[in-house]
């Protein structure tokens, strides 16, 4: 590979290791999910969060979410206040979470689904008004 070209990658490495702008925290807590675009889940699938971020989660299941769709996470949402300010994300319980899937994987190592969701900011209410709906009629 020429020189040049080598100091150019080198030096715009650290641009394409991270596109995150929070710092992700390890963090496994057991929950439950479902779509909400599209057919509900009853029961709720069942997964867990691997880490999370101010501004979202990454969570494993056997059962995928689609990306671009928009899901209910149901879990202890105290496992993740040192993180998140729950009181400005889009919630409709003291459990429960409505999400923006954003990526989705499988993980050949583990033969599960990886999904990225972003957590909605409780001001965008009114743009999931269809969502929320459904949501309150899970058990």
């Amino acid at each position: 590979m020429p020189r040049t070209l080598r100091s150019a990658i080198d030096r715009f490495r650290p641009v394409f290791l991270e596109r995150r702008k929070e710092t992700r925290i390890p963090c496994l807590v057991p929950l439950r999910f479902s779509p909400l675009s599209g057919t509900l889940a009853k029961p709720l699938h069942i997964g867990r969060s691997k880490d999370v971020s101010s501004g979202g989660m990454k969570l494993t299941a056997m059962t995928p979410l689609e990306r671009n769709s928009v899901a209910l996470l149901d879990f202890d949402t105290s496992k993740i206040t040192a993180h998140v300010e729950i009181e400005k994300i889009l919630t409709i319980s003291a459990r429960r979470v409505i999400v923006e899937v954003v990526w989705r994987k499988l993980n050949l190592d583990t033969g599960l689904f990886d999904a990225g969701v972003r957590f909605i900011e409780r001001t965008r209410a009114n743009e999931f008004e269809d969502h929320i709906l459904k949501a309150k009629t899970l058990d």
